[in-house]
């Protein structure tokens, strides 16, 4: 009798467990599409937001293959609109947690861009760690597209997984949706975001990450070429790798030598004297000896000491000019200034600057000093000379 007992209440509680147990968010596959990434334009000529998703196809896919997707086009009076728009067109409802990349047009303007950010933020599905990056070229959508077409698996991710391995180029600042629209907001300082193009490559047709475009007030301002995203990254103690290509004129000829950025670290000290700013900036960087533009010995304690100088003299440069040209230009801080000198001086911040920043950052003085330690050459200890 006991035995039997047992046996029935083991078989009660598989009965439950096959009719209790279930997914709360489940989903049938075939009736949903997975986003893999978002495209945002505006045609100024209707008002229209046209928005280009790609989309992962699962009943397309191959093990031989890979992932496969299509690209689909949507078109509304909002955002959101153009959004539900894609729903009608694919026929089922778009799933976007596994979006990777929001490209937005370079013609945004102010208001777009806030009804964009604020679309994607409101949304339960969108994430925020979605990497938001600038068409060059003239439309986001073309973008999308035309790298669906050259690449064999899905666009989206390649485009993300450049963005990822950033840290070995460091040629352009990445941003995150979220760290975005936290900067767009937020009083005395403007984001900035990663610029992607359509190049040709040995004959065949793919994109480049490069260089940045700041925003002012949430319309794109100001671009920045590869360098001087380096020297943004290195104000923003953001750098972490890339390269240092440094010439070296000696007795009338110039050697082209490349040093491997291994770490860096930025200091800023502001100093505010007779009602002017003054940033006080220190950069510490370890370096290696990537390559040597010819046979003389910069690996020896002179050569290198002459490499070294130069490498410290042009980044200062590069610092410098990329400071001046945002002070010349639209005049807005997307080094992070302001929010150095409210943590160090917050009386002074509070009560004189902040209400007059902008004229401020136009006027502010910047003492650099930038000191690199090359810890070594790799795995040759003297410059590669031809035999005579």
């Amino acid at each position: 009798m006991k035995h039997m007992k047992n046996i029935v209440i083991i078989l009660l509680f598989i009965i439950n467990s096959m009719f209790l147990s279930s997914c709360w968010n489940y989903r049938e596959i075939d009736d949903m599409s997975i986003v893999a990434g978002i495209a945002i334009d505006k045609d100024k000529s209707n008002g229209m937001y046209k928005i280009t998703v790609e989309l992962i196809d699962p009943l397309s896919s191959k093990e031989t293959t890979g992932m496969a997707s299509k690209i689909v086009e949507a078109s509304g009076k909002t955002v959101d609109e153009a959004f539900l728009e894609i729903i009608q067109i694919s026929g089922k409802k778009a799933y976007y947690s596994h979006s990777k990349i929001l490209i937005l047009s370079k013609d945004i303007d102010e208001e777009d861009l806030i009804s964009i950010i604020d679309s994607v933020n409101r949304s339960t599905e969108m994430r925020g760690d979605m990497k938001l990056i600038v068409s060059l070229e003239k439309t986001a959508g073309e973008v999308l597209n035309k790298v669906h077409k050259e690449e064999s698996g899905i666009a989206s991710f390649s485009i993300n997984n450049a963005i990822i391995n950033r840290d070995n180029v460091s040629n352009f600042a990445a941003v995150d949706v979220w760290e975005f629209t936290e900067i767009l907001f937020e009083q005395g300082v403007s984001p900035i975001a990663p610029g992607i193009e359509l190049i040709s490559n040995k004959g065949e047709n793919t994109f480049n990450l490069t260089g940045s475009v700041s925003f002012q007030g949430g319309k794109n301002v100001q671009w920045f070429d590869e360098e001087e995203s380096k020297a943004i990254l290195i104000l923003q103690d953001k750098l972490k790798g890339g390269l240092i290509v440094v010439n070296c004129n000696i007795d009338n000829k110039t050697y082209v030598n490349t040093l491997g950025i291994i770490k860096s670290k930025t200091k800023i000290l502001p100093l505010f004297d007779e009602n002017k700013i003054k940033l006080m900036i220190q950069v510490n960087m370890e370096t290696s000896i990537d390559q040597l533009g010819g046979e003389f010995d910069f690996i020896e304690k002179k050569g290198r000491d002459i490499l070294q100088e130069k490498a410290e003299i042009y980044l200062k440069k590069q610092i410098e000019n990329v400071v001046k040209k945002t002070q010349q230009g639209f005049c807005n801080d997307i080094f992070g200034f302001s929010g150095i000198i409210m943590r160090k001086m917050p009386k002074e911040w509070k009560s004189t600057i902040q209400p007059k920043w902008r004229e401020y950052f136009k006027s502010l003085e910047i003492d650099v000093d930038v000191n690199i330690n090359i810890r070594d050459s790799g795995l040759i200890s003297k410059p590669i000379k031809l035999g005579e």
